[in-house]
């Protein structure tokens, strides 16, 4: 009866600690916090595909790698971070000229390492490269080794949803059109669109009903360029859309039922 008694409680032991150590390996994975830093670009110096140290904690190494790109507009100003109390996670990667996205998964702190994961898509053709990037301001409190994780995923519209990137193919005009890198990027949840005009990138937000569609409080950079009057008058029939049609690949925008351009989705 005494040994059945001591065997009983060597398992209870055991399952009581078996029970500790995975809840202890829950706890010790954390969700933490973070702020997207935008408005920012990699300066033309920086010739490396990734940050070898996606850490940065000063304002003199901040500022050797990135400048600010200021739109029009409050919320176009570049995101302020404050090197006292936060650091920034800055991930990368090689120079591209497709439209590319960087967004942000998740930032856990797993044992003693900050892991940031991140998802990087992309869409439609151009005739420019850009670098993408994807900054985030971290409280200071959390500390530990960064590690990024990187997942790519080329996105293939299926059925060509209207959250989908576009590029102008023509104005209902007789207008030449300069650059075809004039193109709107819509968001999943159709409330917001970032894009380029031709010369500037732009953002602003968006209202989709059934086929009617708003375009509004739209800004952009402020850089000059030969495409300005295509930027010009792209911008402004975006204000004045208020419905669409989707045909194919072809994505059309009407004021009523006028037509003012014809965008298309690159396969």
């Amino acid at each position: 009866m005494k040994k059945t008694s001591s065997i009983i409680m060597l398992i209870t032991s055991i399952i009581i600690m078996t029970a500790s150590a995975q809840k202890k390996e829950v706890s010790s994975t954390e969700k933490i916090p973070y702020q997207i830093v935008s408005n920012y670009f990699v300066k033309n110096n920086f010739k490396k595909e990734h940050f070898t140290n996606p850490k940065i904690t000063t304002q003199k190494d901040f500022d050797a790698l990135f400048g600010a790109a200021a739109f029009m507009g409050k919320k176009g100003e570049p995101t302020a971070i404050n090197f006292a109390k936060q650091y920034i996670i800055a991930v990368t990667i090689r120079e591209t000229n497709y439209i590319t996205t960087i967004t942000p998964v998740s930032l856990k702190k797993i044992a003693n390492k900050i892991v940031f994961t991140v998802n990087v898509s992309s869409a439609e053709k151009t005739t420019s490269t850009t670098k993408p990037i994807l900054l985030i301001a971290v409280n200071k409190k959390y500390t530990g080794k960064i590690e990024t994780k990187i997942e790519e995923k080329k996105q293939v519209p299926n059925g060509l949803p209207i959250s989908s990137q576009w590029i102008l193919e023509s104005f209902n005009a007789d207008f030449q059109l300069i650059t075809k890198n004039t193109y709107i990027t819509l968001s999943q949840d159709l409330t917001t669109f970032t894009g380029n005009g031709g010369c500037n990138m732009i953002k602003g937000s968006l209202k989709v009903s059934q086929n009617k569609i708003k375009f509004s409080k739209i800004t952009g950079t402020e850089m000059f360029c030969p495409a300005m009057n295509q930027e010009s008058k792209f911008t402004s029939l975006l204000a004045i859309a208020n419905t669409y049609k989707i045909n194919g690949a072809q994505f059309f925008l009407y004021q009523d039922d006028k037509l003012l351009m014809t965008l298309e989705s690159y396969r």
